[in-house]
């Protein structure tokens, strides 16, 4: 798990460079997806995807 953390990591860094997005917005960015349950993403998914 520790190795696939750690290439997920250097390959969202490289894509950040190539897009020329700061290294620190995509660090907020994974911190955010890291700390999101996966039973509160599929809600807000499926509460923003709900026709009125």
């Amino acid at each position: 798990m520790v190795g696939s953390a750690d290439v997920f990591i250097e390959g969202a860094t490289i894509l950040a460079n190539h897009l020329r997005i700061p290294s620190f917005l995509v660090g907020i960015v994974i911190l955010g997806l890291g700390t999101v349950s996966t039973r509160d993403s599929s809600i807000c998914i499926s509460s923003a995807t709900r026709q009125p």
